[in-house]
């Protein structure tokens, strides 16, 4: 019989175990958020340590990042049903980004639009998301420039350099800014945006918003600090830019 406090069944294959090996701390952890989902439970990632419920897995650094110890006990009861909708399972697609910046445009109230992904999708069971995320994509994600930033861009747009490394702690919102760099070797501002969070997504949807405002024309190089997430999402948004 199963004990209550055990998850459910899940495949071997994403089950973790000692001596499983990945590259990147960014490739274990979104490994070990998959299996999370598959089992109906929460994580919170702390340093080096994936810690959901009771569940710890010890990540060791020896060139490349290897599990070192797995305890699977759960510290409570699960509820499979509602495992989709635990805060760090749920996102938020491009095109679900992408269509609510038209409805935002087009004055169409949050409600109405989480509304539409309902009825498309048949059931808010359906949806990988709640209106609350909805909202806080379109109140708590904001990209701009101006007129001087894109005649900026024409003239010293060739290498850019992008930045997140200030953090408006009132809001809890991250400042991404592009900056280029003028004939007199001045730093010039050719853009800016605040952020919800750092994930790849985010990035991507904010790289995307940049080279629409420059007319498409994307710089030559860039670079960023070494955010794996940055990295990721340069190579799907701005595939032709070198990035260092």
């Amino acid at each position: 019989m199963a004990n209550k406090r055990t998850s459910c069944i899940v495949d071997e294959r994403f089950v973790p175990k000692v001596g499983m090996i990945f590259e990147t701390l960014e490739e274990a952890a979104k490994f070990y958020k998959y299996y999370s989902k598959l089992a109906s439970f929460s994580t919170k990632i702390r340093n080096m340590t994936r810690d959901g419920d009771k569940i710890k897995n010890q990540l060791i650094d020896v060139g490349v990042w290897t599990i070192s110890k797995v305890v699977l006990n759960h510290s409570h009861p699960y509820c499979p049903k509602r495992a989709e909708m635990v805060k760090q399972h749920r996102e938020l697609s491009m095109f679900v980004h992408r269509t609510i910046e038209i409805h935002e445009e087009a004055g169409i109230r949050p409600s109405k639009t989480y509304q539409s992904f309902v009825a498309a999708a048949g059931s808010h069971r359906k949806l990988g998301f709640i209106e609350k995320d909805v909202r806080n994509y379109i109140t708590r994600e904001a990209f701009w420039a101006d007129a001087r930033s894109m005649a900026a861009f024409e003239y010293f747009g060739d290498v850019v350099s992008f930045d997140t490394t200030y953090n408006t702690n009132r809001y809890n919102l991250v400042l991404g800014s592009f900056v280029g760099v003028n004939h007199h070797g001045q730093s010039t501002l050719l853009g800016c945006a605040l952020m919800n969070n750092e994930d790849i997504q985010s990035f991507k949807w904010l790289f995307e918003c940049w080279l629409r405002c420059m007319g498409g024309k994307a710089p030559k190089g860039i670079l960023t600090d070494q955010c794996a997430s940055i990295q990721r999402a340069i190579e799907l948004g701005i595939p032709t830019t070198i990035h260092r």
